[in-house]
């Protein structure tokens, strides 16, 4: 299911559309071959970005070599400055000594990304919470119901209703993956039979409503076309780059020849196009996701991966979403795991709530939510008559301290954590065919009965309970003379929170 915790799990190490755009060459046009020339530059129309020699280039040294009271006197106008300091990628605010201090030290040395490390960065990028995000994903069953009404216009009839649908692989090449909004059969006039991969964009900004209505009232694009994937039509129906290669994904990941765009609002469908892609430009594209997996992805398909020593999480990291080399390699590992399932199974995942390490859900369940620390320290008593806030503060975390450790004594004994820290589970799943959730009734679950060590144990609070009653101004003399007493205090066996 798009955007459950599995689902960003396992597109991740996977070249998917949006990994896919990013791989694409955007510099040294001129060493593509002629058919990857066409699907970038013509079909796509992504820019060459190769860096261009700049007409005035500044001498590091001549700057450098300077004095920075110099640089900062009249003899050199503060436009000067502020031109070299954006040229050599330097922070232009400030008074015109700040600028002579940054140029005294010379130009930044710019981060260079990878290829690896610009698809790490979308494998790791922050999950969209956004409203826009929460109103497309919404908006999809909407516009899902107008899908008869498109195809019929184009002289389709359904053969096999729209279907939802998460993240699909190859067979073969399990790297190359897309998430679709839905799948459809349909039959053309001439008896044809294929099948559709559907994409829909909801335009939540005021402007792209404008520009999207706009290109339908002014005949640029109508309401129901079918168009080719070279075609000027198709340019001017998706003019976003980036959605015209997930549409090329889509179709090379299904092995497809027709996806239909849908772009609406968050009330209306303003037009849908149905775009047939010619065999070669699929091919090209896949053939350029092979090179990209062979050279920057293959490590993490063999048994036992590592990370490869040049991976800068430093680059793709913020603070506010930290990414280290220790998350890759969790998620990696995990990754992995979920992987192996799926082919074993031969069954989509269930949905999940939470995906987590197993040993944290042992922890978790030896723990206890939150609160029930609080809960069990208010139950331990210590009778120190005319205590003062320090006092009771130091006993406080002597209590706290000690029930830490009887948890965590009782969370690792006969129990391998090493073992439990490769071992992941998905709690509070719902497993049913297919990964779809089961419509069995719920059968009502019984508390065991009790054992005799629990009856002991029920036995010993009574026993206390009764023999400490009243004012215990001395309670530790009662468990001095009080034998039995004395053997449920040492009894380690029993719970004494």
């Amino acid at each position: 299911v798009q955007g459950s915790p599995e689902w960003f799990i396992l597109r991740r190490f996977r070249l998917t559309s949006t990994v896919g755009h990013a791989v694409l060459p955007r510099v040294n046009h001129s060493m593509l071959s002629p058919a990857e020339y066409d699907l970038i530059h013509n079909c796509i129309e992504l820019a060459d970005t190769t860096p261009q020699p700049e007409a005035l280039q500044h001498d590091h040294a001549t700057y450098r070599d300077m004095d920075v009271s110099f640089l900062a006197s009249s003899a050199y106008p503060r436009l000067l400055l502020l031109e070299i300091c954006k040229q050599w990628g330097l922070p232009s605010t400030g008074s015109k000594r700040d600028l002579a201090e940054r140029i005294k030290k010379g130009p930044k040395t710019p981060e260079t990304k990878s290829l690896m490390d610009v698809m790490l960065s979308k494998f790791f990028m922050r999950p969209l919470k956004k409203g826009s995000f929460a109103l497309g994903s919404a908006n999809e069953s909407l516009v899902r119901r107008a899908v008869k009404e498109c195809f019929a216009a184009l002289g389709y009839s359904i053969e096999k209703d729209i279907a939802e649908v998460g993240l699909i692989c190859q067979n073969i090449k399990r790297y190359i993956a897309t998430s679709l909004d839905g799948l459809i059969r349909v039959k053309a006039a001439d008896a044809t039979v294929s099948d559709v991969a559907v994409e829909i964009k909801t335009a939540t900004n005021s402007e792209t409503v404008l520009l999207m209505k706009e290109r339908v009232e002014n005949g640029e694009v109508r309401r129901f076309s079918a168009v080719r994937f070279n075609s000027e039509e198709f340019r001017r129906a998706v003019p976003d780059k980036s959605h015209r290669t997930q549409l090329l994904h889509h179709a090379t990941t299904l092995k497809l020849s027709k996806v239909l765009y849908m772009a609406a609002t968050d009330c209306q469908l303003v037009y849908a196009v149905l775009i047939e892609f010619p065999e070669q430009y699929c091919k090209t594209y896949e053939s350029i996701l092979d090179k990209a997996y062979t050279e920057h992805l293959s490590w993490a398909y063999v048994d036992n991966p590592k990370l490869p020593d040049n991976l800068n999480g430093k680059i793709f990291s913020s603070t506010p979403y930290p990414v280290t080399l220790e998350t890759i390699a969790l998620h990696l590992s995990l990754w992995k795991k979920l992987s192996q399932w799926i082919d074993l199974a031969k069954l989509p995942l269930p949905v999940a709530r939470l995906i987590v390490p197993y040993a944290v859900v042992l922890w978790n369940r030896v723990k206890g939510p939150i609160d029930v620390m609080s809960h069990y320290l208010a139950d331990i008593h210590f009778n120190v008559a005319s205590s003062r806030p320090r006092q009771v503060h130091i006993i406080r975390s002597n209590q706290t301290a000690a029930l830490n450790g009887f948890l965590a004594e009782k969370f690792v004994s006969s129990r391998d954590i090493f073992k439990l820290a490769k071992h992941y589970n998905i709690p509070k799943s719902f497993w049913g065919q297919a990964g779809e959730i089961s419509r069995r009734p719920v059968a009502v679950v019984r508390p065991p009965p009790k054992t005799a060590f629990q009856m002991t144990q029920v036995e010993a609070e009574a026993y206390c309970a009764h023999r400490l009653a009243g004012k215990n101004r001395n309670v530790l003399k009662k468990f001095e003379t009080d034998a039995k007493l004395a053997w449920i205090r040492s009894n380690r066996n029993f719970d004494h929170t």
